[in-house]
């Protein structure tokens, strides 16, 4: 997974929202989830952010959501808030 620009991750945003005409499999769209969850402070919070962000809000509005959280590592959430074999818990940014 490698660190993405903020237009790359407005348009991981789109492709999850947005889907349609695009080809993705469902898997692709899982890990386009899980690169851009780990672009932010807050991966855990990031990826429950998107998942329940409602359709008022932009595709820009949800990016910026995620990315503005206060940073919080996933080793601090319990395994009942996040599974242990979660990507989350063990895929890094290169």
């Amino acid at each position: 997974m490698k660190k993405m620009s903020y237009p790359e991750l407005v348009a991981v945003i789109d492709n999850l929202f947005n889907p349609h005409g695009k080809k993705f499999t469902s898997e692709q769209l899982d890990e386009q989830l899980i690169s851009f969850c780990l672009n932010c402070p807050d991966p855990k919070g990031a990826m429950d952010f998107v998942l329940a962000a409602s359709d008022d809000l932009s595709i820009e509005e949800i990016a910026s959501g995620a990315l503005g959280m206060p940073a919080r590592d996933v080793s601090s959430w319990s395994k009942s808030e996040l599974a242990e074999d979660h990507p989350l818990r063990h895929r890094r940014l290169s």
